[in-house]
């Protein structure tokens, strides 16, 4: 059976640098992150913070001198305790008044679902971001092609350019489809079957295991007081729960792409066919698309009682199985519109084109932004205006949260919108804002105004 990270050291000084500072670098003005680094090197919180906001913003040599220096005292620590196996020690000893594990109830922004958000001390996830980095080559081969949100380009945009390459050009494949979500995914993940798995794809990487394998135990060490089961769940948040969740889900999505399918005999011969034409899961949000309605049917009952028997998770028993959209002869729409990863895909008539002399069938397609992120996003776009008109201050954290938005605008059917309303040329002032405060250099209202009369009023 092949292993993964067989060659990695784990304990080199240079590749656990490289994950520390890459992981502290954009937090320097988390206050975790200063009182951490306050109370490792034994200055005042206040010299820490400007000393690190300082050096942020200059250039050459002095760029981050200090945090380079501080990470380079930890990555040698964190090497040792690695060899002599003493992590948990070690971060017991470095959490400078930081509770091991802290659990946070927020609701979230998009679903107003709540959730516990667990919060380590800051050594704790500086292990969990070296494990994370680690594990990668792991997590690329064994998490699914169409299994999105967590390895790097392979995020939404990905998840919208398959679904609608499959609306599109595969009709018939995508008739039906099925909407379902997994129950409390990250709390229900078992601790035993989820060792077992990265114990038997690391059964050489023994640093890693051991880090891991920590990292479970401190869990359940320190559970969520709202547990059932200590021995269930991953924390929400931390640097490396994505990844493990993807990488547990994933013996889900192998088993639905590539072991369901029913035999028939035709003309002395057995042929297999598939019961899903497509799926897609993100993060614990499953698609499937077929051609056969009862197939379809029967595929999710599988996926329900593997989920269950195999990995211990329960699928929502309020999952839906739909028409999608299409045109009728008379120009009619209907079916049901999919609402998945924040985008909404619209199916429209179906028409043939000739493709070097062969007929192929393909559907109109479209993709809109959900109703209450279209209406967050024009909010957020008229506000900005409105400040930079009247030349208040605008902060880095709103101009932040408006420039988030403008994705939604160009990977969707906008454009009308985007011209109508000029969002193009709201967004280079907003990143022009960005750029200064990233460059240190003071709010200057007259010259945004200016932007403002030449390229919007």
């Amino acid at each position: 059976m092949k292993t993964y990270c067989k060659n990695l050291d784990l304990t080199d000084d240079a590749f656990i640098y490289e994950a520390v500072f890459d992981y502290l670098h954009d937090k320097v003005r988390k206050r975790s992150t200063v009182r951490f680094i306050s109370g490792y090197t034994g200055y005042s919180e206040s010299y820490v913070r400007q000393t690190l906001i300082g050096e942020k913003r200059e250039e050459g040599d002095g760029k981050d001198r200090f945090l380079k220096s501080v990470c380079t005292r930890i990555s040698k620590e964190m090497s040792e305790h690695i060899r002599y196996r003493t992590v948990r020690e070690h971060i017991m000893q470095r959490c400078y008044g930081e509770k091991v594990i802290r659990y946070l109830e927020i609701t979230d922004v998009g679903s107003k679902k709540r959730r516990d958000l667990g919060l380590e001390a800051t050594i704790f996830r500086l292990y969990e971001a070296v494990a994370n980095e680690a594990a990668l080559p792991l997590f690329r081969a064994k998490v699914g092609e169409y299994q999105i949100g967590s390895i790097k380009g392979k995020g939404q945009a990905y998840g919208r350019k398959a679904i609608l390459r499959w609306m599109s050009r595969d009709p018939e494949g995508t008739k039906y489809g099925i909407q379902a979500d997994m129950s409390k995914c990250y709390p229900s993940i078992p601790h035993d079957k989820l060792q077992a798995m990265y114990h038997r794809d690391l059964h050489k990487s023994h640093d890693l295991l051991y880090l891991l394998d920590t990292f479970l135990s401190l869990y359940e060490e320190y559970p969520n007081p709202k547990a059932l089961d200590p021995c269930k769940g991953i924390l929400i948040g931390s640097p490396i729960s994505k990844d493990l969740c993807n990488y547990y889900v994933s013996r889900l999505y192998h088993y639905a792409s590539e072991d369901l399918y029913v035999e028939k005999k035709r003309r002395g011969q057995v042929q297999r066919i598939r019961m899903l034409a497509h799926i897609i899961i993100y993060a614990d949000d499953i698609l499937l698309f077929g051609q056969n309605k009862k197939l379809l049917q029967k595929s999710m009952d599988l996926i329900m009682k593997y989920a269950k028997d195999q990995l211990g998770m329960t699928v929502k028993p309020d999952w839906v199985k739909f028409r999608t959209q299409y045109s009728r002869e008379g120009g009619t729409i209907s079916g049901r519109v999919i609402d998945f990863i924040g985008l909404q895909f619209h199916g429209g008539e179906i028409k043939e084109k000739y493709y070097f002399n062969r007929r192929t069938r393909y559907r109109r397609t479209r993709v809109t932004i959900r109703g209450r992120t279209f209406i967050k996003a024009r909010r957020k776009l008229s506000r900005f205006t409105r400040m930079v008109k009247r030349r208040t201050v605008v902060t880095e954290k709103f101009a932040k949260s408006v420039i988030s938005y403008y994705g939604c605008f160009t990977t969707t059917d906008s454009a009308t919108f985007r011209k109508k309303n000029k969002v193009d040329q709201i967004m280079r002032i907003v990143r022009r804002i960005i750029s200064d405060y990233a460059k240190g250099k003071a709010y200057d209202q007259t010259k945004y105004y200016n932007m403002w009369r030449s390229r919007i009023a």
